[in-house]
């Protein structure tokens, strides 16, 4: 199972990333206190994911990478689109008006 990995973010509470895959699709990170723990378990999951699978683990360094990959790859599979509103809740980092807001706001089913 192939997995694209968002970058750390600032979350309330802390930092945190996101995971998306097409058989779960977005799965929405711990939020640690210290951008250290939150690097350290990226780089836990990154290599975890690449041990125990032959396809290969996507680490995404920005928003606009990660939106661009996993709505790229969620078109291929219609069940699932992320909607603009599971994006900004699910995530935290989707700014109205910017590039990764108009490109969820586009894949929404109807939109």
């Amino acid at each position: 199972m192939q997995i694209v990995v968002g970058p750390v973010l600032t979350r309330k509470g802390g930092y945190a990333f996101d995971c998306w895959t097409a058989e779960e699709g977005l799965s929405r990170g711990y939020t640690y206190g210290r951008i250290e723990d939150a690097h350290y378990a990226r780089n836990v999951e990154i290599r975890s994911r690449n041990k125990g699978s032959s396809d290969p683990t996507i680490a995404c360094s920005t928003v606009d990478e990660f939106v661009r990959l996993t709505s790229a790859r969620a078109l291929l599979d219609p069940r699932r689109r992320l909607s603009a509103a599971t994006a900004a809740a699910g995530t935290g980092f989707f700014v109205p008006g910017s590039a990764a807001f108009r490109l969820m706001h586009d894949l929404r089913p109807g939109g």
